[in-house]
């Protein structure tokens, strides 16, 4: 066997084993990527929008349960958000489903609470 196909099989059992890790990690934990499962809104303190856009969503379904967090906060980092208000939608493996920025936040409710209420995101 030619040394070449020796380091083809090689680098195919690698990605495979990586794959193999990433999707047990997902499985166990929920989410590699750190955004957590549902809707979140990243919001500013001088967002003149975020108001207007948590409101349209509450108006779309009452039920929806939003995750508000600060821009500057931690665990906003996960969202790569880089400008408020943003709200993402995101499945329970992690998966970013959904994201709108600034007024489309607000035109676009009625199509983020559809989305939450596909994957049971709503309480």
């Amino acid at each position: 066997m030619s040394i070449l196909l020796r380091v083809v099989i090689l680098a195919l059992a690698l990605l495979v084993a990586w794959a193999i890790v990433r999707w047990w990690e997902r499985r166990r934990r929920g989410s590699v990527s750190g955004v957590p499962p549902g809707i979140t809104m990243i919001t500013s303190a001088s967002c003149v929008l975020c108001p207007d856009a948590l409101a349209a969503l509450k108006a779309a379904d009452p039920q929806l349960s939003v995750r508000v967090l600060d821009a500057q906060s931690p665990q906003a980092g996960a969202f790569a958000a880089r400008a408020a208000p943003t709200v993402v939608v995101a499945d329970r493996t992690g998966s970013i489903l959904l994201r709108r920025t600034g007024r489309s936040t607000i035109t676009d409710a009625a199509e983020i609470a559809a989305t939450a209420r596909r994957i049971h995101v709503a309480v």
